[in-house]
Order: structure tokens, then sequence, then C-alpha cells
């Protein structure tokens, strides 16, 4: 890869906050078609998904299609991206040096990214499970340990997919 593409890559902070945003929702997108892809090969499957669409739409029936539990996790995805990319935007105002992991994302990219990750989990793991485990599956006190591992595999692989997609992006796209 030349230096001018790793330049355009990281050089979000130079782009009008529209572009930035418009660019997370399609990181956000396929960061959460990416942990998707890996949440249906882990031993719980689909089970998170369909807690957190239970836990958001209570009157959802218990049997919802695997297309509304995707939904979910990508809008959840597309928001995480853009709450991201509006926290780089307000450090951005404020830092003066970027420190680049790998010679391709920021480092500040990284952080947001997995303390965003964190937060997903948190709120997972304290809200929406013990919400609605314990009515929806069978031997919960079994499964929920496995359900809060398959549940933070996908966030750290939604963390680290988002975080490469946004200058993989800028490479790719002409903006």
């Amino acid at each position: 890869m030349s230096f001018d593409a790793v330049a355009h890559a990281t050089g979000a902070e130079f782009r009008p906050v529209s572009v930035r945003i418009a660019v997370a929702v399609l990181a956000g997108f396929g960061a959460a078609a990416i942990a998707n892809m890996l949440m249906s090969v882990l031993p719980e499957g689909e089970v998170p998904p369909r807690v957190t669409l239970i836990a958001l739409w209570p009157g959802v029936p218990r049997n919802a299609v695997p297309a509304a539990t995707h939904t979910v996790q990508y809008l959840g995805g597309i928001a995480a991206a853009v709450g991201i990319e509006l926290v780089l935007v307000a450090i951005d105002g404020v830092r003066t040096t970027h420190v680049l992991f790998l010679g391709w994302v920021s480092v500040s990219r990284l952080a947001v990214a997995f303390l965003a990750a964190a937060a997903i989990w948190v709120l997972f793991v304290t809200l929406a499970l013990p919400q609605v485990g314990p009515d929806l599956l069978s031997e919960y006190d079994r499964r929920e340990r496995g359900i809060r591992r398959d549940w933070s595999v996908s966030a750290l692989v939604y963390a680290a997919a988002v975080s490469a997609l946004v200058p993989a992006l800028y490479v790719l796209l002409p903006v």
C-alpha cells in the first residue's frame, strides 16, 4: 500500500463531519455483519441477538424470525459506529497528534471503539440478559455464562472490525 493511501485512510479528521458520519454508518453496518456472522457459529448462536430484540421490544413474539434479530444488531452496530465517530470528532478538536496502530488505524479510534464495545457488553449483561433471559431460555442458570462469553467475543470483534473498516472505506471510497 502506498504512503498516500495510508495518509488518505488515516486523515478522517480533515473531512467534513457529514462525510465522517456517512462512512461510520457504512462501517457500522459492515462491522455488525461481521459480528453477526461470528455470532452464528458461536455455541449460543442466535440467543444473544434474540435476547436483545426482546429486551428492546417486549411485545415481539418470542419466536421472532432471525431477520428481526439481525436487524436490531445492524441498527445497534450503526448507532455505535456513529457514536464512536462523534466522540472522535470531539477528540479531534483538542488533540494535535495522531498515533497509528500498525500504520493504519489511529490509537484513539481503537480506544474509543473498544470502550464502546465494553459499554455495549455491560448494557447487555446488566440490563438485557437478566431481564429477558430467565423467562426466554431453558436452563438459564447453566447457559448464562456462555451467553455472556459469546456476547463479549462478538463485541470485541465488532470493535476491531469497525476500527479497521473506517480507514478501509476511506481508501476504497472517493471521499
